[in-house]
């Protein structure tokens, strides 16, 4: 798809669909907006918040959101100087209820009544892309034989296999009731695929867009631990497989992120209440 700078908000409905693949390398006008079509929007890069129905939600790179009819939204730039690339596809709701049938309403990602974030797995991702794919090289040919049925096909194709998706609960999602809880279980993920490195509250608030009071108010709530430890907790448990697999002490402990035998020792006994070498004895391998 052809990356363009963003020009202008459209405010009519297209006939079927509108495709855009938008790139600023600052910031730009992004001022409060309701339009009368569905808008389907894909995050490809950029560190945005988006505002919705009275509440900001921090975006991640292949975030997905549905923008309903008639529905005040817009996202603002945390940093300009990231890149901000995102796809936007404008869809008729008239052809969408065109396409819709008894078993399927495919206008359903878009009218839920809990604006919600989503996040797919990579193979839904790329089934997604290209969709839109498709559709770009669809509106661009104007002089390809049956056009508007292909583009009408490649659609509910493509809104079947979003509701699927939705349905069938692949990836994750957050709306305004459960997005602190999402944005834990972001850090968690994180967590567990960087024991290894070192890991610093401050650098999980950046990650997540929140304060460092915040995102610890948080972590406690929904986890009855702090982010110290849990990380400490996930250490350990991850030195004592590399450990029964016949890791070394001191070399497990520096493969999941202790800076050196000292401190796993120290972390080991104040959980465990007593040293490596006699737990490993006591314990079945």
């Amino acid at each position: 798809m052809q990356k363009l700078a963003f020009m202008k908000h459209y405010q009519e409905a297209p006939d079927d669909y509108r495709i855009f693949y938008y790139a600023d390398d600052c910031s730009v006008n992004l001022s409060p907006h309701k339009h009368n079509y569905f808008e389907m929007y894909y995050l490809v890069s950029g560190k945005v918040c988006y505002f919705t129905g009275g509440t900001k939600f921090h975006l991640r790179p292949n975030d997905i959101l549905f923008i309903n009819i008639n529905q005040l939204h817009h996202p603002v730039l945390i940093d300009s100087t990231v890149p901000y690339e995102r796809i936007l596809l404008h869809v008729s709701p008239k052809t969408l209820k065109a396409l819709s049938t008894p078993d399927i309403q495919l206008d359903k990602c878009f009218t839920t009544n809990n604006f919600t974030v989503y996040h797919y797995p990579r193979n839904i991702r790329m089934i997604i892309l290209n969709y839109f794919d498709r559709l770009s090289v669809l509106k661009e040919d104007e002089n390809l034989f049956g056009r508007q049925a292909l583009a009408r096909a490649c659609l509910t194709e493509l809104f079947v296999e979003i509701n699927h998706a939705i349905h069938r609960q692949f990836g994750f999602s957050f709306n305004s009731k459960t997005k602190d809880k999402q944005t834990v279980e972001i850090v968690r993920q994180y967590i567990l695929q960087h024991l290894d490195q070192n890991i610093t509250i401050d650098m999980l608030a950046e990650y997540v867009y929140l304060s460092r009071s915040s995102l610890m108010r948080y972590f406690k709530k929904y986890t009855g631990m702090t982010i110290y430890q849990f990380i400490q907790l996930m250490r350990l448990r991850k030195s004592d497989e590399l450990i029964n697999q016949g890791v070394p002490f001191t070399q497990a402990a520096q493969l999941c992120g202790f800076c050196d035998y000292s401190a796993f020792y120290r972390s080991f006994v104040k959980e465990y209440k007593i040293s490596p070498s006699e737990y490993y004895k006591i314990s079945p391998q």
